[in-house]
């Protein structure tokens, strides 16, 4: 993409690798002070530092993904990891997708990355001051093509499939200042729902939403988790079913629904235990895993297989089991070591209750899994294997 960008752009872009080398050994005060001696623009010098600033906050994969990026506040929150922009325009391309439009396309995240893999993008931004930055960051991509204006004001009739990252918050921020609060009613998304859904009358439609939004009938869902945090849901009308979607720093890895029957809870407790990534517990997909793996499930909520044998996956997080006992002796039990887990997601018992009896710091290392076998609770005194 080619255009000329505004003077203010490219004089933050120049001056933002010097900013970045002064603020290691300098104060910002300082480096204020040394850039206006040089005549630099104050205007230039203060939005270089925020860059700056911005910068430190990003995450490490990230920056390494989108060299010399110029970014937002806003922006960077919303921003979809590349690995995770990657897969979403994986998505799209399987689909048969030869110009989508970007609805929301922000900084370019996502943009990108459907550059990478659609032969024509056409990227949407409504405000013009991200429009800038926008057109900054795809300097270089040559198949995109920026629009400005109201995605919902704008027809595509050339286009055959549509991205859209609806904006999932209010203008209500938390009660530090720091964001604005989730917006849980779809018609109160920007786009809303309802518009997104027109789109897919005739066309194929990709929309990124919170893990608990639940895909409008008859629409694929992907559940995706990253480092083994449930991020999102990726939703859409080019295919079916529920998938559970495990990305890391090595592999992606995907998990589809297939016809199953029910698979019973365990009666006992084997050598070890397994966390289940929470994608895969999203798309209700353990006992499909611990049917194809040789495992049991374990608990009412489906957050633990054990077996006797450790299967080689990313999405199980292994636990040698020590030893099993009632509640009322988890003191006892824990007394010798240094520290311990408490995981109590398949259980109702109060973790702030537990950590004042036990007089225990958190551990990495060793763990008592709260769960139930029979409809009766237990513990389970277990040891996290290494990776």
């Amino acid at each position: 993409m080619t255009s000329a960008l505004p003077p203010l752009v490219e004089q933050v872009a120049h001056l933002l690798p010097e900013v970045i080398r002064l603020l290691e050994s300098n104060s910002e005060l300082s480096v204020n002070t040394m850039l206006r001696a040089q005549g630099h623009d104050p205007e230039v010098i203060r939005s270089a530092m925020e860059q700056a600033a911005l910068l430190r906050k990003a995450d490490a994969g990230w920056i390494s993904a989108r060299p010399g990026w110029l970014l937002t506040r806003d922006g960077l929150e919303q921003a979809t990891h590349p690995s995770v922009a990657d897969f979403h325009a994986a998505v799209v391309a399987a689909a048969g997708i030869t110009h989508v439009v970007d609805l929301t396309a922000g900084l370019g995240g996502d943009t990108v990355a459907l550059a990478q893999h659609i032969l024509r993008v056409t990227a949407v931004e409504r405000d013009p001051a991200t429009a800038e930055l926008l057109a900054f960051n795809l300097t270089n991509a040559t198949n995109v093509t920026i629009a400005m204006g109201d995605s919902s004001l704008l027809e595509f009739p050339n286009a055959d499939g549509f991205f859209v990252d609806p904006a999932r918050r209010s203008g209500t921020r938390s009660a530090d200042g720091s964001r604005a609060l989730p917006e849980r009613d779809p018609e109160r998304w920007t786009p809303p729902l309802s518009e997104v859904l027109r789109r897919a009358n005739g066309s194929l439609v990709f929309m990124k939403a919170a893990p608990a939004f639940s895909a409008p009938k008859g629409w694929a869902q992907y559940f995706i988790s990253r480092n083994g945090n449930l991020i999102e849901s990726f939703c859409t009308n080019a295919s079916t079913g529920n998938h559970a979607v495990i990305i890391d720093s090595v592999s992606t890895t995907v998990i589809t629904q297939e016809n199953i029957s029910d698979v019973p809870a365990g009666s006992e407790i084997g050598r070890f235990m397994f966390e289940v990534d929470p994608a895969i517990i999203r798309a209700s997909l353990t006992g499909q895993i611990a049917q194809s793996l040789g495992l049991e499930v374990i608990g009412i909520g489906g957050l633990w297989l054990t077996g006797s044998v450790v299967p080689v996956v990313p999405y199980l997080r292994n636990y040698n089991v020590l030893e099993t006992f009632p509640l009322r002796e988890l003191r006892a039990h824990v007394q010798s070591l240094p520290g311990v887990a408490l995981k109590t997601k398949d259980s109702r018992v109060d973790i702030d209750v537990l950590r004042k009896k036990i007089k225990k710091p958190d551990s990495n290392e060793w763990a008592v899994i709260f769960t139930s076998i029979a409809g009766e609770e237990i513990c389970v005194l277990a040891r996290r294997a290494p990776k």
